[in-house]
């Protein structure tokens, strides 16, 4: 078995449907664990990441994916809600609830809750 030259990351935002990092990646490895740190901040929000190694003889079979979650300003959270059919992950789970021009709101109900969730595709 070859030694690995080069491995490469491919970051996806979910947020903003692009890939952030595309590149090759000089990992530090020790006792099979490997690590790297991107030379600028990821953005705020949920990412997929795949990784593939490359030696002299080609590159190996892609990782399987996974995902993670970056915290910061907006990391969860960017609807408009200019209606309920273009924020289809939007639902109600006790109480009515209603689109306003760039909200959502309920009238709610004295002495009971009213719950929205959201959930991504």
């Amino acid at each position: 078995m070859s030694s690995v030259d080069a491995y490469y990351v491919y970051d996806y935002v979910w947020r903003t449907e692009t890939w952030d990092v595309q590149q090759a990646v000089n990992a530090t490895c020790t006792g099979g664990t490997c690590s790297w740190t991107p030379g600028s901040a990821l953005p705020a929000g949920k990412h997929t990441y795949y990784l593939i190694a490359q030696n002299s003889v080609g590159f190996g079979d892609w990782s399987d994916p996974d995902t993670y979650w970056v915290d910061g300003p907006g990391a969860n959270f960017n609807n408009q809600f200019t209606s309920l059919a273009e924020s289809p992950y939007w639902d109600a789970v006790v109480g009515s609830w209603f689109v306003g021009n760039g909200f959502i709101y309920t009238s709610g109900a004295v002495n009971q809750f009213a719950s929205l969730v959201h959930e991504d595709s």
